[in-house]
């Protein structure tokens, strides 16, 4: 079965057809536009702005083509890319055409990307005109805060967070990366502490309550001292959400050939690991939940406020929950197949104009494919691998085709078993919250093994 509509726009199988239970799906859109390629970065993403406005109409145009008015939606995540290069019109026509093509639910959890230095007019212009190339290399908190923005002032971007808001958007995802200048100009970003700084102060006069903000350790010489100042400086901001993500050098990135070439040396990988470790017991220590293996939820008095600042739309990505990507290169889920579009932002526009789909791959997954995800991606999670239903899914006894492994994972105190209550959806059917149930998960110590432990689970399968 597919969920797509076939080149003449016939429809095949629905995503709403093929859904059977009440469990929301979600909606990611890419936008694939970027001031400058980071040089660690692989996602897919282009320099050439003036392609903008016939994106959009391409955009608009496969939200209309793959239309689902019956199919509930209670996340929206707009990703890139840079989205914060969006203007607010064009943002808000996104958002209406998800809300015409879709039955998006009372209350969705609706998510924006922003990078600061891309937010103002002023700073798109300086972003065209030199490119942002330099930095400073001071590293103080004090004179960062006092910088201010680089190019748009404070008014400004606050207005236009203020307008974000208006038309939707109630979480955003802040690219900061890192709080000091020197590591910023190693990532080659365009902003400077300053400007993050401001950037996340100006959310929150906007009326944002729900921040997370990227940040990356790992870069070379990293030391524990300069990495607890950035934490020190996000924790500081009183953010709802930190997504801490490694410095990795992904084949293909100039990032990638500057290791090969001998440029530099990167952080070795018992340093990092420490890194990893002092990230989770800091922010536990200052009330962040270790939710996933990146990704920390500031804890609040009620359960249900701490579960708001989580990303739910990434959730639906851990639990293997249905969702929909639109725009060039975006993925999407329906239960039983995979699909991606093309990468190309050419190509989409030009498919898409000749009343085609933009598809690239499709695939069915078999059960063993659905069985390693499952894995792979419930040991991402605090929460972890919920045996009742990857039994319940897979028709399987969990016990006796992983018993040694849960002993291997255990006898090195990586992991364990555990009983509890779900905070997601159990068997695809029903809401797991206050459902007692049996998980099997990784310790921060086993998160450092995550690729070892997961061979081991698929070596049984």
């Amino acid at each position: 079965m597919s969920i797509l509509r076939n080149t003449d726009g016939a429809n095949n199988t629905k995503m709403s057809n093929i859904i059977t239970n009440s469990i929301p799906a979600g909606i990611y859109i890419h936008i694939p536009f970027c001031a400058r390629k980071c040089p660690y970065c692989d996602f897919y993403s282009v320099s050439e702005l003036s392609y903008l406005d016939i994106f959009m109409d391409a955009l608009l145009h496969e939200l209309e083509f793959r239309a689902e008015p019956d199919l509930n939606i209670d996340t929206i995540y707009i990703g890139g890319g840079t989205p914060s290069l969006l203007s607010c019109g064009q943002t808000e026509k996104i958002i209406a055409h998800i809300i015409k093509c879709f039955n998006v639910m009372d209350n969705p959890q609706i998510t924006m990307e922003i990078n600061p230095g891309t937010l103002c007019i002023s700073d798109i212009a300086q972003i065209k005109q030199q490119g942002f190339n330099g930095h400073s290399n001071k590293n103080n908190y004090a004179k960062a805060l006092g910088n201010g923005t680089d190019t748009g002032t404070t008014a400004e971007i606050t207005r236009k967070l203020e307008n974000i808001r208006s038309i939707g958007v109630n979480r955003l995802s802040i690219g900061v990366q890192s709080f000091q200048d020197h590591k910023l100009s190693f990532l080659k970003r365009i902003h400077s502490a300053g400007t993050a700084i401001n950037t996340i102060e100006s959310a929150r006069k906007a009326g944002f309550d729900n921040i997370s903000i990227d940040l990356m350790y790992g870069l070379p010489g990293e030391t524990q001292n300069s990495w607890k100042y950035d934490l020190d400086v996000a924790i500081s901001m009183n953010c709802e959400h930190l997504s801490c993500y490694m410095l990795t050098y992904e084949p293909g990135t100039p990032m990638y050939d500057e290791v090969a070439g001998n440029k530099f040396k990167p952080l070795d990988d018992e340093k990092v690991s420490l890194l990893f470790k002092q990230t989770s017991g800091y922010l536990a220590s200052h009330d962040f939940y270790h939710y996933e293996i990146s990704n920390f939820a500031r804890c609040m008095k009620k359960k249900e406020k701490e579960l708001c600042c989580q990303s739910k739309h990434n959730r639906k990505y851990w639990n293997m929950v249905p969702y929909l990507g639109f725009g060039p290169s975006a993925h999407s889920y329906d239960g039983i197949n995979r699909f991606s579009n093309d990468s190309s932002v050419k190509t989409y526009i030009a498919r898409l104009n000749r009343g085609k789909l933009p598809l690239k791959m499709e695939e069915k997954l078999t059960i063993e494919q659905k069985m390693i995800e499952t894995v792979m991606l419930g040991l991402r999670t605090a929460e972890g691998i919920n045996i009742k239903n990857f039994e319940h899914k897979f028709n399987c006894d969990f016990d006796k085709l992983f018993g040694t492994v849960m002993e291997r994972v255990k006898s090195r105190s990586w992991g364990e078993l555990c009983s509890g209550k779900s905070t997601y959806e159990i068997n695809h059917e029903t809401k797991g919250e206050g459902i007692a149930q049996e998980f099997f998960h990784l310790n921060v110590e086993g998160w450092i093994f995550l690729d070892s432990v997961v061979s081991w689970f698929v070596d049984e399968i």
